[in-house]
């Protein structure tokens, strides 16, 4: 099922629709395609948007963090 997840993700998000005619396809419930979809945060329903976190400690900085 997973590499069936990873055929139909958009750039990050499982559309509905499709998840619906996964589960029509393999005789699983959708609560269960879901189920396993959200097992794993690289998938999901939603579009989220990314962050960027800056380390500002010494080492960061020796390492040339700055740049």
């Amino acid at each position: 099922m997973f590499e069936e997840l990873r055929e139909i993700q958009h750039i990050w998000i499982l559309p509905v629709e499709q998840l619906q005619l996964l589960a029509g396809k393999i005789h699983l419930p959708l609560s269960q395609i879901h189920a396993v979809a959200s097992f794993y945060p690289h998938f999901g329903d939603t579009a989220t948007q990314a962050g960027c976190a800056v380390c500002g400690d010494m080492t960061c900085h020796i390492r040339g963090g700055p740049r």
